[in-house]
């Protein structure tokens, strides 16, 4: 979107935005006639540049996204004594790089300048052994242990310009690439997170009669995470001596900052299922989840200020609390029609407390400058209660009929401060009563398909689907949304045993509403009023148009 669509809170422009406000976009935010804004000079170029030499070596893979994915899996399923005995052990690395654009324009300024260069691994290991008694067994129950580790490592380069261009240099100084001579293997060691979690758990379920059943689940739970931030100078070092005695998850190691958190969490389930008649099951369950506690890793980047960090471990916003939540669900399972039908419902509450939620955060670098990254903040309480319908129905032999409905009102019960909300109108930011962002609170999903018998053990049929999503708000602001979105597809085809060809149109009414909406700075517009103020903008992910085509598939 364009700077001149700004329509409220803008500084010298509207008399209820305040002294720090950056223009904001209140209502629905519509694709309209807009066309893609395509970086074409990094598609076509690469993000590259040798201008700066060794320092900024280009970008190995250009623009775009490479990744290499491997998973090992292996599963023992045995038998001692009539229990049944499962054990599983798995294996997983994935290597992931990106070359992109971070200026949001379409022009190339000069020598491929304003790009970043970021490299990430991830590799976990887990396994699990458990016991299960005899399934006919009255009473029936089953115990498990489970172990997780894994080990997270990224690297980030960017070039933002003269003077501005980053490689892998840690805050000391060395220069943390393989090929460097002052690469350092241990101090070097770009690992920003490890996470271990052990586990133990348990069910017993018990029918007292042939319709009542009740069963209990627990899990126990211990969950560390460490964090680990670039190689520190002995000034630095020094500087942060006295600031880590007043924070006991801190301390530094092979000059490295290092930040462990440990979570402990015990969560049951309890659910009873009565089933009156042969086609009709009554259930309520009670659940308790729980997320660990998670680091905001943007702070741990190799160029942010280390007193930045060690200040932001202190008041919390480097450390994303452990989230959880109180479930209660009430639900009814059918048939009816002679099982033509099926009828489920369900409704629910959820009483949460620390829910995650998206923000954005100017965070202090090694050079005096700011820079805003997309961080993680938790609500101090929420809520959400809703209902859930799913029904199906064969009218006749060849006509399939469905329909599911999702309800969900979720809000913020209890004080939460939005520090960009407070900039738009100089309050507290105070979004208590707003709902979450990026969840709508309707969904609607029906479809009618027809098969028929065309010859030769092959079948034709024809589907069609509408689905239906209400408007979603950008932030917890609640001040920008997507609108309502409409998605009506059709199939037609012809299958058989292993093959089928299908014509298909998706997206009949072209419907163009946003799928999300981004937050952006804007750094070539600025107010009269307020010239050191940088707009801010947003970016739209819309829905794919109209598409039509053939799909192929044969399967052996």
């Amino acid at each position: 979107m364009g700077f001149d669509e700004l329509n409220c809170f803008r500084p010298g422009i509207d008399a209820d935005a305040g002294a720090e406000s950056t223009g904001f976009f209140c209502g629905e935010l519509e694709a309209g006639d807009r066309v893609s804004k395509l970086n074409i000079p990094d598609i076509v170029l690469g993000t590259t540049t040798s201008f700066f030499g060794s320092a900024s070596s280009p970008s190995p893979i250009g623009a775009g996204q490479e990744r290499d994915i491997f998973r090992l899996l292996t599963e023992y399923t045995g038998n001692m004594n009539d229990w049944e005995v499962k054990a599983r052990m798995s294996w997983n690395r994935d290597r992931f790089k990106s070359g992109r654009d971070i200026d949001r324009t379409e022009n190339r300024p000069v020598f491929g300048l304003f790009s970043a260069y970021e490299e990430d691994e991830t590799e976990d290991w887990s396994g699990e052994f458990k016991v299960i008694s005899p399934a006919e067994d009255r009473l029936r129950g089953l115990l498990g242990v489970y172990y997780f580790e894994k080990r997270f490592k990224e690297r980030d380069r960017r070039f933002t310009g003269p003077g501005g261009v980053s490689t892998f240099v840690s805050n000391g100084g060395i220069v943390c690439q393989a090929n460097s001579a002052q690469f350092d293997p241990v101090r070097c060691d770009d690992s920003q997170e490890d996470v271990s979690n052990y586990a133990v758990f348990g069910q017993i379920e018990y029918d007292v009669s042939d319709q009542l059943n009740f069963s209990i689940e627990a899990r126990y739970a211990e969950d560390e995470k460490t964090a680990r931030a670039g190689v520190l100078s002995p000034a630095d070092a020094a500087t942060l001596a006295p600031l880590i005695g007043a924070v006991d998850v801190a301390e530094i190691v092979n000059d490295r900052l290092i930040v462990t958190e440990k979570t402990t969490t015990f969560t049951p389930r309890f659910i009873v299922t009565y089933k009156p008649t042969e086609d009709m099951t009554l259930y309520g369950l009670v659940a308790k989840g729980d997320k660990p506690v998670e680091f905001n890793l943007s702070f741990f980047d190799d160029d942010t200020d280390p007193t930045e960090l060690i200040n932001a471990v202190a008041d919390g916003r480097a450390i994303i609390a452990e989230e959880s939540d109180w479930n209660y669900e009430l639900g009814i399972k059918s048939t009816f029609n002679g099982g033509r039908g099926l009828f489920n419902m369900s409704g629910f509450y959820i009483d949460w407390k620390n829910q995650a939620v998206s923000s954005v955060e100017d965070i202090l670098l090694s050079d005096g400058s700011l820079e805003t990254n997309n961080t993680v903040r938790t609500a101090p309480k929420a809520r959400v209660y809703g209902l859930e319908i799913e029904t199906n129905y064969a009218a006749t032999e060849n006509i399939l009929l469905t329909a599911g409905y999702g309800y969900a009102d979720h809000e913020f019960t209890a004080p939460f401060f939005d520090v960009r909300d407070a900039a738009l109108d100089g309050g507290d930011g105070n979004v208590e009563g707003n709902t979450n962002s990026s969840t709508p609170k309707h969904n609607l999903n029906v479809s009618a398909s027809y098969t028929d018998e065309f010859g030769n053990d092959t079948d034709w049929f024809f589907r069609t689907y509408l689905n239906y999503e209400s408007s979603k708000f950008a932030s917890v602001s609640n001040y920008v949304s997507t609108g309502d979105r409409w998605l009506w597809n059709a199939q037609i085809g012809v299958q058989a045993a292993e093959w089928n060809l299908t014509a298909y149109v998706d997206n009949i009414m072209d419907d163009d509403t946003p799928r999300t909406i981004g937050r952006f700075t804007d750094f070539v517009n600025t107010y009269a009023a307020a010239p050191g103020i940088r707009p801010t903008l947003f970016s739209i992910n819309p829905q794919r148009g109209r598409d039509f085509g053939v799909r192929a598939q044969y399967s052996f």
